[in-house]
C-alpha cells in the first residue's frame, strides 16, 4: 500500500494529501510547492529509437499531464482513508461489545470452569486430583484398609442362576475330569471351591518394570454364590496395599482360572511383587501346572472354526454375549493415565465394566469346555467336532474319538476328510471294536465320499494286515491308485510297492 500511494504521489502533484504530516509508517514526497514539474524530455531515455522505450515515454507523459484528473484525486482520497483505518487498529484494537457474545457463552458466565469437561493443551495443563471418596461413590466403591494404606474395592455378588449369556454360572460347577482332559494330574482335586479366576488391565503389554496392573478382577465361588472383587488403584502408591489383598486370595485357593494368564496375567503380577521386594508368596510362575489357562484349551477345539478364539469371539459365537459401548483394549491406557492426570473417573467405568464382562464370561466359557469334553456327541460344527475327536485322540481316548467321529456322519452330510483318518485310528487302536464296526465306518464314508482315496488306501490297509482278505486289500489299492491318476496326482511309493506285494500274493 506504501509503494501505491508513493506512485500516486509522483504521478499527483497537485494532492491535497500530499502537504499532510509525514508519518512514520509511510514515505510521502515532497510538497507540491518544492516539486518541479516533469516534462517528457527528462522521461525519454537516451535512446528513443525503441518502440518500447516510446511507449513507455508516452505513458509517463499521459499520466503526469492527467494529474489533476477527478477519477485520480478520488482514488488518493480512498487510499488516504483506508491507511487512518489501519492505523486506527494498529493503534487500539477493537474492544468486541459484550452484548454481542453468542448465547450459549454467555450461558457459561456463572458456571464453575473446572466443573466443564475439556481437554487443556500441554502448556496449560493443571494436574487436580479428586477426592478419593468421591471417585469411589462414582464407581460403586469403597476403601479397604490394610497395613500398606487403603485401596478401592468394588465387590460384587451374584447367584449361581445368574444368566450370562446363553449359560449361567451354575454351568460350571458340573462334573468334570480336567485332570484326564487336560493331561494334567495336578487338576485330579479340581473344585470351582478351591479356584480363583482373574483378569488384569494393564498400561501396557510388557513384562517390564513399566508395566502396571491398575485394576484386578477376581472371582471366586463361595458357597451358593459367585464372588467378584475388583481392586482398582486411584492412586499408583496403593499398589503394594493391592498385591497384599491380591495375595490373601491366592494363597486361599489352589487353582488358578485365567484366559492367557499362563503367558502374561501371572508373569505382571509376580514381577510387581519382586519390584516392592514382598515375599512373592503367590509364587504365580512356579504354579503352572496349577494354572488352567482357557485360551490354550479353546485353541484347540475351536480351531478353525471361527475367525480367532478371542475372548469376544468366543462370547459371541459359543457364549451368546454381545457387548455394548464396549472399551477398545487399545484405549484402556490412556483412560487411566488421564484419570491420573485429571482425577475424571467417567472413562474408566467402562473399563471397570469391560473388567467385570471379562472375569464372568471365564466362568461360562469354563461350562461351555466342560459341557463340550463331557457330552461330545452335542457339540455342533464340523470344524468342533474334528477337533474334539482329534483331543480326544491324542490324549489316548480313541473310543470317544470314534463316537464323535460316527456321530458327526449322522449331522453332517459333507464332514471334514480328516475326520476319516482319525475315527479309523481310533477304531483301530480300540480292543473292543471288532472288524465288522471298522466295515460298517468304511461303508458308511464311503457312501459320503466315494472318491476319497485315502479311504481306499485305509481300505487296503486294513484288508491286507488285519483281516488277510488280500483280493479286497488289492482292488482298493488299484481303485485308490486310478484315483491319483485321474486327479493328476503322483502315486505314493509306499501305494506302489503295496500293489507288487498284493499281486505276488495273488500270483498263481
Amino acid at each position: 500500500m506504501s509503494k501505491l500511494r508513493s506512485r500516486l504521489d509522483r504521478l499527483l502533484p497537485g494532492s491535497a494529501s500530499s502537504a499532510a504530516e509525514p508519518s512514520a509508517s509511510f514515505e510521502t514526497s515532497p510538497p507540491a510547492s518544492t516539486r518541479q514539474p516533469v516534462s517528457a524530455p527528462d522521461l525519454a531515455p537516451p535512446d528513443v529509437g525503441h518502440p518500447a522505450q516510446r511507449r513507455r515515454t508516452s505513458t509517463a507523459s499521459e499520466l503526469a499531464e492527467a494529474g489533476t484528473s477527478p477519477r485520480l484525486r478520488s482514488l488518493r482520497e480512498q487510499l488516504d482513508e483506508l491507511v487512518d483505518r489501519r492505523r486506527a487498529v494498529r493503534a487500539e484494537p477493537m474492544r468486541a461489545d459484550p452484548s454481542d457474545r453468542p448465547t450459549a457463552e454467555r450461558a457459561l458466565d456463572g458456571l464453575d470452569k473446572r466443573s466443564l469437561r475439556f481437554e487443556p493443551s500441554l502448556d496449560q495443563r493443571v494436574v487436580e486430583r479428586v477426592d478419593p471418596e468421591a471417585a469411589l461413590c462414582a464407581i460403586g466403591g469403597r476403601m479397604v484398609p490394610t497395613e500398606f494404606g487403603g485401596v478401592m474395592l468394588i465387590e460384587r455378588r451374584y447367584r449361581l442362576g445368574y444368566s450370562h449369556g446363553h449359560s449361567t454360572l451354575e454351568s460350571a460347577t458340573g462334573d468334570a475330569d480336567w485332570a484326564r482332559w487336560t493331561q494334567n494330574p495336578r487338576f485330579d482335586d479340581f473344585s470351582l471351591q478351591n479356584a480363583v479366576f482373574f483378569d488384569l488391565e494393564t498400561t501396557g503389554l510388557s513384562h517390564g518394570a513399566g508395566n502396571l496392573a491398575f485394576l484386578v478382577g477376581v472371582g471366586r465361588f463361595v458357597g451358593d454364590e459367585f464372588r467378584l472383587y475388583q481392586y482398582f488403584l486411584d492412586d499408583i502408591s496403593r499398589e503394594q496395599a493391592m498385591l497384599a489383598l491380591l495375595g490373601e486370595h491366592f494363597e486361599a485357593c489352589r487353582h488358578l482360572v485365567t484366559f492367557n494368564g499362563k503367558s502374561f496375567d501371572a508373569h505382571v503380577l509376580h514381577n510387581r511383587q519382586i519390584l516392592h521386594r514382598m515375599q512373592p508368596t503367590l509364587a504365580l510362575t512356579a504354579r503352572i501346572d496349577e494354572h488352567l489357562d482357557l485360551l490354550h484349551l479353546s485353541r484347540r477345539l475351536f480351531r478353525g472354526a471361527y475367525a480367532d478364539t478371542r475372548l469376544q469371539t468366543l462370547e459371541r459365537e459359543e457364549l451368546g454375549v454381545v457387548r455394548v459401548d464396549d472399551v477398545p483394549s487399545a484405549l484402556i491406557p490412556s483412560f487411566y493415565f488421564h484419570f491420573l492426570q485429571s482425577g475424571e473417573i467417567g472413562p474408566l467405568l467402562g473399563v471397570i465394566e469391560h473388567n467385570r464382562l471379562d472375569v464372568l464370561s471365564m466362568v461360562t466359557l469354563l461350562g461351555r469346555l466342560r459341557q463340550m469334553l463331557a457330552f461330545p456327541e452335542q457339540s455342533l460344527g464340523s470344524k468342533t467336532r474334528l477337533n474334539l475327536a482329534r483331543w480326544f485322540a491324542k490324549i489316548g481316548d480313541p473310543t470317544s474319538a470314534f463316537a464323535i467321529a460316527r456321530g458327526t456322519l449322522d449331522v453332517d452330510r459333507r464332514p471334514p476328510c480328516e475326520l476319516f483318518a482319525i475315527g479309523y485310528e481310533a477304531c483301530r487302536r480300540v480292543a473292543t471294536v471288532d472288524d465288522e464296526a471298522i466295515e460298517r465306518w468304511f461303508t458308511a464314508w464311503r457312501e459320503i465320499y466315494p472318491e476319497d482315496r485315502a479311504l481306499h488306501e485305509a481300505m487296503a490297509m486294513h484288508y491286507e494286515r488285519r483281516v488277510k482278505n488280500f483280493a479286497k486289500a488289492l482292488r482298493h489299492a488299484r481303485v485308490a491308485a486310478s484315483l491319483a491318476l485321474g486327479y493328476r496326482c503322483r502315486v505314493s511309493d509306499a501305494l506302489k510297492r503295496r500293489i507288487d506285494r498284493l499281486e505276488r500274493r495273488l500270483a498263481p
